[in-house]
C-alpha cells in the first residue's frame, strides 16, 4: 500500500514515517503540509491511499479530499484528525471517504484504519 501523508506539522509526519515504515507491505510515497500539496501530490505520486489531517493552513483536509475525489476516485482517503465530530464523521462519509480515525484515540486505530482499507474496507468510529 502506498501512502501520501498530509498534516501541517512535521514531527507528525515523521512520526507517521517511522511507524508505518515498520509495517509490511505500507510505504510512505510522500507527505504534504496542507491541502493544496496533497491536491499536487496525488496527481504526482498516484498514492494507494492518503492519509488526511482536517485542520491545516492554506486549504483544510475535507477540501482538499473533495477535489481529490472527484478527480481520482480511486484513491482512498482517511481523515487522520484532532478534531472527532460526529457532524466531521457523517461529512466524510458523504464524501465517500474510506474513514475517520482521531489523533487521541487510545490502542492503535490508526494501523486499524490502515489495515481495514488495505483490504477494500472502510474504518468509521462507532
Amino acid at each position: 500500500m502506498r501512502i501520501l501523508v498530509v498534516d501541517d506539522h512535521a514531527s507528525l509526519r515523521s512520526l507517521l514515517r517511522k511507524m508505518i515504515g515498520e509495517i509490511r507491505d505500507m510505504e510512505i510515497v510522500g507527505e504534504a503540509s496542507n491541502g493544496l500539496e496533497a491536491i499536487e501530490r496525488n496527481g504526482q505520486l498516484h498514492p494507494d491511499v492518503i492519509l488526511m489531517d482536517l485542520s491545516m493552513p492554506v486549504m483544510d483536509g475535507m477540501s482538499a479530499s473533495r477535489i481529490i475525489k472527484n478527480t481520482d476516485p480511486n484513491v482512498q482517503t482517511l481523515i487522520f484528525s484532532s478534531h472527532k465530530f460526529a457532524g466531521l464523521i457523517r461529512a466524510a462519509k458523504a464524501l465517500g471517504l474510506s474513514g475517520f480515525v482521531s489523533k487521541g484515540e487510545d490502542g492503535d486505530p490508526l494501523i486499524e484504519a490502515l489495515d481495514a482499507v488495505a483490504h477494500n474496507g472502510t474504518y468509521f468510529p462507532s
